[in-house]
């Protein structure tokens, strides 16, 4: 029984680490998605005002 349940809780560890992971990584492509639109945006304010880009 004890061995059973140290392997349920190992590939229930496994299993959660990698949704952790696959989350993490959609999170990532997320937030660079949102850094790229913001530079956009930035470019754009940039031209209307014709303020320096940095």
């Amino acid at each position: 029984m004890s061995g059973e349940l140290l392997a349920a809780i190992i590939g229930g560890s496994i299993v959660g680490f990698l949704n952790l992971l696959a989350f993490a990584f959609t999170y990532g492509k997320l937030t660079q998605k949102v850094d790229n639109d913001d530079r956009r945006l930035n470019r754009l304010e940039c031209k209307v005002f014709g303020e320096v880009d940095k």
